[in-house]
């Protein structure tokens, strides 16, 4: 508390994305949790874009699922299961468990 003080709510963002994270799992419609999602990382991170990019295990093929600012959503034929930024989301999610 002392350190708010002292520092002011600068780490506020910090608790506001821990909230959200902890929230993830009572979320039962999925529009809802993007759209929170979406005010979390514009109103509270303050991101000036962003992508989220899903693959799908079947055809192991990526596609862009939600960006902003919003641009067409596409394949993204030059993004391969192998390329190092999603090997590391990989072992990230293993070590964590995900």
């Amino acid at each position: 508390m002392l350190e708010r003080r002292l520092l002011g709510d600068r780490f506020e963002y910090h608790d506001k994305v821990q909230g959200f994270i902890q929230s993830i799992h009572a979320y039962t419609d999925a529009g809802l949790l993007m759209d929170d999602l979406h005010d979390l990382l514009i109103n509270t991170v303050k991101v000036r874009s962003y992508e989220i990019i899903l693959l799908d295990e079947t055809t192991r093929v990526f596609a862009l699922y939600r960006s902003f600012p919003e641009h067409p959503l596409a394949a993204l034929p030059d993004v391969h299961a192998d390329s190092p930024l999603f090997q590391f989301f990989i072992r990230q999610a293993r070590i964590t468990g995900l």
